[in-house]
């Protein structure tokens, strides 16, 4: 059962033009449904828009104006002049913009079903703020870290697990669905089959190898078991089940204090290690297999944090060259 929801909360004087028309668009979200929250907002937006275009002279003599794509830009100049001249902040004006936006399309589309207008598929794109850069570690501090103890079974796990994070770049996700028979030791790799988001092949140094192989031995004495069942999660916990996303990121929050003596999330070491083996090795497309991207802009994007090799890479060759006009060609 919903409550019954207060129309004059979003508009006081909905008998006036254009509020009546923005009064069914709000009775019909209310009958699809929506939440409260996004009734309110949308509510707030399209009475913000219907304010621009009462303060720009328009009136009822032409309801298609609603609509209108280079009117609605115009208004959203306007209400983004509004915002900066209340000095609000640039990710507040943004967002406020995206709402703005995300509203109007909305209403767009229930007009013109309600005026059996034909409704075409060009939208606004939101707002978006610039990418900054992110938070990046310094991958080789977990280098020169070993476990302490590596016949602790527990502590051995945990230390695997952050190594995986680090040095592999694997997600959360992918620690979790892996299986004893992804790895492979002769191969000194991790085969991903088609149950994880990309299947691919991540090979591991030699450490890791070795590490990993000692876990599997404490693995069998840990649950007391002569064979390995191929199909038993790598990484368990004291129930036996696989690792859960809680229990992965407490692992990696109690490593990060000890190594890089901060907080850090899955997402930031996987960050750090896609920019790591990009600055080391420069093939983007070695970098997008490795960390299993579907699409290769995902590792471009890392590109723009570190110009210094484009800016060596100009340097052997250059656009202007000196020459010696006396020279013969």
């Amino acid at each position: 059962k919903f409550k019954k929801l207060n129309m004059n909360l979003f508009h006081p004087q909905y008998t006036e033009w254009p509020d009546s028309i923005f009064f069914e668009f709000i009775q019909y979200l209310h009958m699809r449904r929506y939440a409260f929250s996004t009734i309110g907002v949308y509510g707030h937006k399209i009475w913000i828009f219907g304010k621009i275009l009462q303060s720009y002279g328009y009136d009822e003599s032409n309801n298609n104006i609603l609509i209108d794509f280079d009117i609605f830009k115009k208004t959203l100049y306007r209400y983004h002049y509004e915002l900066l001249k209340k000095k609000t902040s640039n990710l507040q004006a943004v967002s406020s913009l995206n709402q703005y936006i995300m509203s109007w399309n909305n209403f767009r589309s229930w007009f013109c079903l309600k005026t059996n207008l034909k409704a075409t598929t060009l939208k606004i794109s939101y707002f978006k703020l610039p990418d900054s850069k992110p938070e990046l570690l310094q991958m080789k501090l977990f280098s020169l870290y070993l476990p302490n103890d590596d016949a602790d079974y527990i502590q051995l796990k945990s230390w695997c697990i952050f190594d995986l994070l680090c040095h592999a770049g694997l997600r959360v996700i992918e620690i979790i669905k892996l299986q004893l028979r992804n790895f492979v030791p002769e191969k000194q790799a991790l085969i991903l089959d088609t149950r994880f988001k990309q299947s691919r092949i991540v090979y591991l140094d030699s450490v890791t190898t070795t590490y990993l192989q000692k876990y599997l031995k404490l693995y069998c004495d840990h649950f007391e078991m002569t064979t390995l069942n191929p199909k038993f999660p790598m990484f368990t916990m004291t129930s036996g089940a696989a690792v859960t996303y809680k229990s992965v990121r407490k692992i990696v929050s109690e490593f990060a204090a000890v190594v890089f003596s901060k907080k850090v999330t899955p997402k930031i070491l996987r960050r750090s290690c896609v920019f790591h083996y990009l600055t080391e090795s420069k093939d983007t497309r070695a970098v997008q297999e490795l960390m299993g991207y579907l699409s290769l802009n995902s590792v471009l994007k890392y590109t723009q944090y570190d110009i210094t090799p484009l800016r060596e890479e100009l340097k052997k060759a250059p656009l202007r060259f000196h020459w010696n006009p006396k020279d013969t060609f």
